[in-house]
């Protein structure tokens, strides 16, 4: 008998489209449920292709989202939280510089392009100039507006 692969997330790193298309998924959510209940910063720290993407996309799910796209899932039953979050999604994947010069300007721009969209307008475009605004920014924001996820 012959396996339906059809079903298996081949190349799919975003949780949301893996759970609409009806993809296999392994229920992590409980400790995921965990992480996210945690209040200090976590770095994880895992080998090339397992899974970092996914969990981060995951991660996005719960916070800009809620529940739903966890329909089925153990972590439907242990998250009381009702409120979403803005999320601050930055993704290295998407800087492809060979020299540090061009990924500190790739870097500012990627911070410019994840907060503009809620009001941060540095004057400048170097990477100090950019990085201190955006630190002066997310200070001045309300507590628990932000959801900050790097991938």
């Amino acid at each position: 008998m012959e396996a339906d692969t059809t079903l298996l997330p081949l190349a799919i790193s975003n949780f949301s489209e893996l759970r609409q298309k009806g993809k296999i998924y392994v229920d992590k959510t409980r400790q995921i449920y965990k992480l996210a209940r945690s209040d200090v910063p976590i770095f994880l720290s895992r080998p090339r292709r397992f899974g970092k993407s996914l969990l981060v996309s995951t991660f996005e799910s719960l916070f800009s989202k809620g529940l739903e796209d966890f329909k089925g899932l153990e972590i439907e039953d242990l998250w009381k939280e009702d409120k979403t979050y803005d999320i601050l999604h930055f993704d290295f994947s998407l800087i492809d510089s060979d020299t540090a010069e061009s990924f500190e300007k790739d870097l500012a721009k990627s911070l410019v392009e994840v907060s503009s969209p809620y009001g941060m307008q540095p004057q400048a475009t170097d990477f100090a100039s950019v990085f201190s605004a955006f630190r002066v920014w997310l200070k001045m924001q309300p507590i628990n507006k932000y959801v900050l996820l790097i991938d």
